[in-house]
């Protein structure tokens, strides 16, 4: 009788065992997925992150440039001069092209 209960018990452990084993599969199964996404969507996050801030440079370069249209003459000057291609009596242009 005292070995029935044995085996009985070393089943039921065993069987527990798998249940515990089958458990943790369905979870790992359900969560991969989602798992997955939540990747994807944290490197969508850091790739908006990063045009944000180059989209904020870019607004604070123009503003800076705004001001300086407005305030300095010396800047109002070279950046009509440079957008007209026009050049004082006896001066050399010299143009670098930027690829």
């Amino acid at each position: 009788m005292e070995a029935r209960t044995k085996s009985i018990a070393i089943l039921n452990r065993g069987a527990f065992a798998l249940l515990m084993i089958l458990i943790c599969v369905a979870v790992g199964v359900t969560v991969f997925p989602q798992w997955k996404e939540l990747k994807r969507l944290e490197a969508d996050l850091e790739a908006t992150r990063a045009a944000e801030q180059d989209t904020l440079a870019l607004e604070d370069q123009k503003n800076r440039e705004l001001s300086a249209l407005r305030q300095d003459l010396e800047f109002q000057e070279l950046r009509g001069r440079d957008l007209l291609d026009l050049y004082r009596p006896g001066e050399t242009i010299i143009r670098i092209r930027r690829d």
